[in-house]
């Protein structure tokens, strides 16, 4: 079953939220700055392994990635990012629905396209 975050209104980085997990604002800006090559580098590995779906597709790989994707945007309060890597990460699971794995992945897509967006103008 597919999780559809868009629309939701949801911020691409709840500020307030992440600063007060966080502690302090100062913490934030120098976690934020550490984040968007962290976001990059985890989309590029399950780019990796989603290789266009299909039979060479990497459910571990993209499992796996979109786990840890999924910790650091809970943690610095990115919540649509969080909510799509979990729903890829429950789509990849050996029981899940794997004919939903791409439609999440388009999701996750346009998450972190936000993501992207927001730290660029932060």
């Amino acid at each position: 079953m597919r999780k559809d975050t868009r629309g939701s209104q949801m911020p691409a980085i709840d500020a307030a939220a992440a600063i007060a997990q966080l502690g302090n604002e100062r913490i934030f800006h120098m976690m934020i700055k550490r984040f968007a090559p962290q976001v990059e580098q985890l989309m590029g590995k399950i780019e990796a392994a989603y290789s266009d779906g299909g039979e060479a597709c990497d459910f571990a790989m993209l499992r796996a990635e979109a786990h840890s994707l999924k910790g650091s945007s809970k943690y610095m309060a990115a919540n649509r990012l969080a909510a799509a890597a979990e729903a890829l990460q429950v789509a990849s699971e050996p029981d899940g629905d794997r004919g939903d794995v791409d439609a999440q992945v388009g999701e996750l897509r346009e998450a972190a396209a936000e993501v992207y967006a927001f730290l660029a103008a932060a």
